[in-house]
């Protein structure tokens, strides 16, 4: 009778760790998918970081080209509007 006992407590064991096993496979499983999905997340930010880096670098582009047309076009409008103003003040 106590081999018995001994058996019986030895399968539990085994059932234990068998069970044990099972959720740590699991366990193992969820983590590659989250791994998976930080990867792409981290991808996804990435590629997102890179273009807005292009549409600022684009953006300080037209900045910088406007800051030059408004260089010319106002001692433009600075002239035209004295000539305007000499032609109906003379």
């Amino acid at each position: 009778m106590n081999d018995e006992k001994v058996h019986e407590v030895l399968e539990e064991i085994r059932d234990a760790l068998k069970q044990q096993l099972a959720n740590q496979e699991k366990s193992i499983e969820m983590q590659k998918e989250q791994f998976l999905m930080a990867r792409k997340q981290f991808e996804r930010a990435e590629r997102l970081n890179e273009r807005a880096e292009a549409i600022q670098e684009k953006s300080a582009n037209l900045v910088a080209t406007g800051g030059k047309i408004m260089k010319v076009v106002i001692p433009i409008l600075v002239v035209l509007i004295a000539y305007v103003s000499w032609l109906l003040f003379r």
